[in-house]
C-alpha cells in the first residue's frame, strides 16, 4: 500500500497519507480476532517513528566501517519492539541523479512477553524476528532517497478468555514486510 510522507527541511515528518486505506487491507487479510492487533500497528505516530532515521552513527565512519544501533519501536496499544540492527558504510553511489551514501544492514526484531504484557487483552511475543536492508542518503541534504527493508517474524498471541473460546490455543501468524520507500519529489515550502 501507498503511504505519502511530507518532510518539514528540518527533516521533520508533518503529514502521514494512506494509512486508512493500509489499515483496512492489513485488517481484512488477518483473522477476525487477530484483526483489533492491526489497529495498534497502523498508528500515525509509529509510522513518523518508523520513518525517522535512528541509523545515524554517533561518530563519523569510513567506507566499509560499520556500527550497531539498537532503539525501541513502539506500537502504541500493541506493545513495543526492540530492534537491534548492524550498520554498514558501503560507499558512494548516484541514485535517481543524486549523489548518495549506501547503507546496509541486518539484525534482530526481538518482542517478548514482558513487552506485551497487555496488548489489549492477549498476551503476545515474538519469534523469529529479522531485518534487513539497504539505505540510500542524498548527500546534499540528508533525505532519504531511496530505502528497501525486508522483516520476518512469527507473531504469537495468546487471546483473552472471553475470545479464546473462538479460536482455542494461542494463535501465530508468520509475517514477512517487505518496504520500500522512495523520494517521490523535493518542494520549497514556507
Amino acid at each position: 500500500e501507498k503511504l505519502t510522507l511530507t518532510y518539514s527541511s528540518e527533516g521533520e515528518i508533518t503529514e502521514v497519507k494512506g494509512l486508512d486505506d493500509m489499515y483496512d487491507k492489513i485488517s481484512k487479510a488477518l483473522p477476525s480476532q487477530a484483526a483489533p492487533v492491526a489497529q495498534g500497528f497502523i498508528q500515525e505516530d509509529q509510522f513518523k517513528q518508523l520513518a525517522s532515521y535512528p541509523f545515524w552513527p554517533e561518530a563519523s565512519v569510513k567506507n566499509g566501517e560499520s556500527w550497531k544501533q539498537k532503539y525501541i519501536q513502539v506500537f502504541g496499544a500493541s506493545g513495543a519492539m526492540e530492534v537491534d540492527n548492524t550498520y554498514t558504510l558501503k560507499g558512494k553511489s548516484v541514485r535517481d541523479s543524486r549523489q548518495v551514501n549506501v547503507l546496509t544492514y541486518d539484525g534482530l526484531v526481538i518482542a517478548d512477553a514482558a513487552q506485551n504484557a497487555d496488548m489489549m487483552g492477549m498476551e503476545m511475543s515474538m519469534t523469529d524476528g529479522t531485518n534487513s536492508g539497504e539505505i540510500y542518503v542524498d548527500q546534499t541534504s540528508g533525505f532519504i532517497v531511496h530505502a528497501s527493508s525486508n522483516q520476518e517474524m512469527t507473531m504469537n498471541m495468546k487471546l483473552p478468555e472471553a475470545l479464546a473460546a473462538a479460536s482455542p490455543g494461542p494463535l501465530a501468524i508468520k509475517a514477512n514486510i517487505v518496504q520500500s520507500t522512495q523520494l517521490i519529489e523535493v518542494t520549497d515550502s514556507e
